[in-house]
């Protein structure tokens, strides 16, 4: 830089340099990067679309803007020049900076049109033929700073326009644009930069779109778990162009959360609802209470999702004249299956649709109606649908069908959740921990002293250090040290963390129900072992697809999960209902009485590594090429296909994975899982288990092939 004339110049050799801009033209946006804007107008200006062409930012902007003076070309093409013009400039820009190698935050994102060109008369051309800067920024500073939603003397931002439905100042077009191209419908919701990836409704699948969108377009590796803890949009702006330092800030903001405090929180909401609940339904807690053989109704969370249907089938299987004939006390239980519907028939449509593209066989009737009778039915249980929500108060269901569902259930399996690994605690807490905790408010309203009521709870393999064993068989809960914690870094373990924790302390610091809790710990589920039925939207399928779509896989220094323990859904399910039931057994008959909680891990004894699943594949008849970590990252920056399996991943494996659950970008697995109570239990009721807990190069070709039939995928 040369202090005395303000020149700021490039030394190209030995005495010799080359005068590049003038000190006084840079200028400072919001993330602390100062932006030279003459070197990035001569390129710009380049584009037979513009005539002349201004480009400034300041400390409150995340990105430059620019006033635009159209070529005679790009008033001939459109004939009118109007916000169409503004998008084709953009898109001219976007393919100008990506091939010329300026910065995202150098391209500019918002544009504004002038079609009066500017002469040396006006003041705005020097008599050099150079832009006066001065005076373009008096004449179009404020009309700039309208458009980035930004006051020109305080840097705050503008309320939303009243004359508006739709307001999108302050988010650049880009954004808005990579929005609407994942579905995200802004129209009619007003102002949307204090709007945020929640509120307008998009669901993990489309964060992930979005956030390779993000990586594509404007090169920022933002991955779909930051985009979901950033709070509003015009924050989300502000990171897709404020480097490291901005992702990092958004990192941190989501991931502490006090679980410990959580945990309170939620046990003394139990305690205070409780009484709130008896006074609402006006009765007598009493009147709940029944024996034994009144309770004849299995009620079933989640069994619109992959494993609860598997769960529904398997208790189906079980029922009269099935495999368990020493537990006849369940063989005329009923399962209520509570669906999100707007109403009963609705409910049974959509479980019987979810069953039926499951390939399950089963017949769901409307909660309240009588009992359909055939020679087929009558084999198997009835089962009803039941439009309600988990996380709402009384479950959304009327008085009367409460007080009906609190007097009859015998067993409540709560598999209901939300399953997503982006999504934030704050997000999950609800559908994943407001929901356990109704659960535990309608448990509680039964007798005191005379429970007769059994919960299953469902958790999760994830809550857990790798290696943390199960209660020993009859003894009591083993709490999770606060010192293991620390690899609790997402919302979905997080939650399902907070909600275990919350069953066991409301069991263990009460006399009352349920009579005996038992949480279920599953590992990473597989496809069915015998159909190959699949969950298609679980990233272990997709991985696998992609892969072998592409032909490659990396495994030294890869970003690939580096192992797997992977459980068939078929051997869950049914290991799951037939242990739960030998439990309640033994409990009625008073086999023990000490333990009020007991964990059963439902997993593979044995991890698989990276090299040991690929060699799986490859027996399956999958060929893949070993290749280069750089080569395989250079081959997912490439898939631009929506519909390709990899393209919702390509954020997660943006950098080597350290996971050891077969989940992407999750702690690694020193030791194996501890799975060995559910058998003890079985062969203590000398049952049989026919199903395989672990995965084998057939299985794996099956659920591969329906997978792929599925996506439309050649196999």
């Amino acid at each position: 830089m040369l202090g005395t004339v303000g020149d700021v110049g490039e030394l190209i050799g030995p005495g010799q340099f080359n005068i590049i801009d003038r000190c006084k033209s840079h200028f400072k946006l919001n993330q602390g990067v100062f932006v030279a804007p003459e070197p990035i107008e001569l390129l710009l200006a380049e584009s037979d679309l513009v005539r002349n062409i201004f480009v400034w930012g300041n400390s409150f902007m995340t990105h430059t803007a620019a006033v635009v003076v159209p070529s005679a070309k790009a008033i001939n093409i459109d004939g009118i020049v109007n916000q169409d013009s503004i998008h084709i400039l953009l898109q001219k820009f976007r393919e100008i900076g990506s091939t010329r190698g300026l910065k995202p935050h150098e391209i500019p994102q918002h544009v504004l049109l002038e079609m009066v060109p500017w002469t040396i008369e006006s003041g705005l051309i020097t008599a050099l033929g150079k832009l006066c800067r001065p005076a373009l920024i008096r004449s179009y500073q404020e009309r700039l700073c309208q458009l980035a939603n930004i006051d020109s003397k305080t840097g705050g931002h503008h309320s939303a326009f009243e004359h508006s439905s739709l307001d999108t100042r302050g988010i650049c077009r880009g954004l808005i644009e990579l929005l609407q191209e994942c579905g995200c419908n802004i129209d009619g919701k007003g102002s949307i930069s204090e709007q945020s990836v929640v509120s307008l409704g998009m669901d993990s699948l489309a964060v992930a779109r979005l956030s390779s969108k993000i990586r594509d377009r404007f090169g920022t590796n933002l991955s779909p778990r930051n985009i979901y803890l950033i709070s509003t949009l015009a924050d989300l702006e502000a990171a897709c162009f404020g480097g490291d330092i901005a992702l990092k800030r958004v990192a941190m903001k989501g991931s502490i959360v006090d679980l410990e405090a959580e945990i309170e929180k939620q046990v003394g909401l139990v305690s205070s609802e409780v009484p709130r609940l008896r006074a609402e339904l006006r009765g007598d807690p009493s009147r709940f209470s029944a024996s034994t053989n009144e309770r004849n109704v299995i009620f079933l969370t989640g069994a619109t999702g992959f494993l609860g249907s598997f769960i529904l089938r398997s208790l189906a299987l079980l029922g009269p004249g099935g495999k368990l004939p020493t537990l006849v006390e369940f063989e005329n239980c009923e399962i209520m299956c509570l669906v999100r519907s707007s109403d009963d028939e609705e409910a049974a449509r959509r479980l019987q649709s979810v069953l039926s593209l499951s390939g399950l066989d089963l017949t769901v009737q409307v909660a309240w109606a009588p009992v359909e009778s055939s020679s087929q039915q009558a084999a198997r249980r009835c089962i009803r649908a039941i439009a309600g929500d988990l996380s709402e108060n009384l479950f959304k269901f009327k008085p009367e069908q409460f007080e009906y569902l609190a007097s009859r259930v015998k067993i409540i399996i709560h598999c209901g959740a939300c399953v997503s690994s982006f999504l934030p605690y704050s997000v999950l807490e609800k559908d994943n921990v407001g929901a356990t905790r109704r659960i535990l408010e309608l448990l509680l309203l039964f007798d005191d002293a005379k429970s007769t009521v059994d919960l299953w709870h469902i958790s999760t393999l994830g809550v857990i250090p790798a290696g943390f064993p199960e209660t020993p068989l009859w003894t009591p809960y083993l709490s999770i040290s606060s010192s293991h914690l620390s690899y609790l870094n997402g919302g979905y373990s997080q939650s399902k963390y907070v909600a275990e924790q919350l069953v066991t302390r409301v069991a263990m610091q009460t006399d009352r129900c349920p009579r005996k809790t038992v949480i279920f710990r599953p590992g990473t589920i597989f496809g069915d072992s015998e159909s190959g039925i699949s969950n298609t939207k679980d990233a272990v399928n997709l991985m696998f697809c992609g892969l072998i779509r592409e032909g490659l896989v990396c495994v030294d220094e890869s970003p690939l999960p580096e192992s797997f323990n992977l459980c068939p859904v078929d051997y869950v399910a049914m290991t799951l209902v037939q242990t739960g039931f030998v439990m309640s057994s033994h409990l009625k008959n008073g086999t023990t009485k000490s333990a009020k909680v007991c964990v059963i891990h439902l997993c593979s004894s044995q991890n698989l590594s990276l090299k040991d699943m690929v060699m799986c594949l490859r027996l399956a008849g999958y060929g893949l090429n070993e290749v280069s970590s750089v080569t395989f990252q250079k081959r997912l920056s490439e898939i631009q296909d929506e519909k390709h399996p990899l393209f919702y991943l390509k954020a997660s494996f943006s950098r080597p994975s350290k996971s050891g659950t077969g989940q992407p970008n999750r702690r690694t697995s020193i030791s194996q899982p501890i799975a060995q109570k559910a058998h003890e239990i079985l062969s203590s009721a000398k049952i049989n288990i026919s199903y395989e807990p672990r995965i084998n190069s057939e299985s794996l070709r099956k659920s591969i092939t329906y997978l792929q039939k599925v996506l439309n995928q050649d196999p």
